[in-house]
């Protein structure tokens, strides 16, 4: 998979939306991580979960920090958090409890506009992106609900933890 393609999943389901309803989203590394997420969007929201249906993403992220140039990435995912009957889902293809190494900067190029690889401390945007949802095989009682999504970014040669973003999405179908 490649880094592009997980950006757009984990951006859909990670990001604070246009609309102020009631999505959440932090910032949960250390305080001395050397990027922060400060600012994330998403229309619609809650997701629409049918085939064909658009989501628009977009946000930016202040690098404060020496981050790299390759990466590792962890995300879980949780349907229905802080209930008794809370389920992580298993890592399914390219959405889930997964971790992706490899990952390269350059390949981010065209999606924030970053002068260069690493990039330097600055604040960067991260241009407006559509993702079209494809078909889904999934009984409803898995697509409508509350999703607490974790992603972790580290630096793939020290495994220092670089940033780290939780969000709570309400997805639909």
């Amino acid at each position: 998979m490649s880094l592009v393609s997980f950006c757009s999943l984990v951006l859909v389901v990670a990001v604070s939306c246009w609309q102020g309803s009631a999505l959440k989203w932090t910032n949960c590394g250390e305080k001395e991580s050397p990027v922060k997420v400060t600012t994330l969007r998403l229309k619609p929201n809650p997701i629409i979960v049918e085939q064909g249906k658009e989501v628009r993403f977009s946000g930016s992220v202040e690098v404060k920090g020496k981050v790299g140039s390759s990466y590792k990435l962890k995300t879980e995912v949780v349907k229905n958090p802080g209930y008794w009957y809370a389920m992580t889902l298993g890592c399914y293809g390219s959405f889930g409890t997964c971790e992706y190494t490899d990952l390269k900067c350059e390949q981010m190029l065209p999606f924030l506009k970053v002068p260069s690889c690493p990039p330097p401390k600055g604040t960067y945007e991260l241009k407006e992106r559509s993702m079209t949802i494809p078909h889904l095989s999934i009984p409803s009682f898995l697509t409508n609900g509350l999703y607490s999504i974790k992603a972790e970014v580290f630096d793939q040669r020290t495994d220092e933890l670089l940033a780290c973003a939780e969000v709570e999405v309400t997805a639909t179908s």
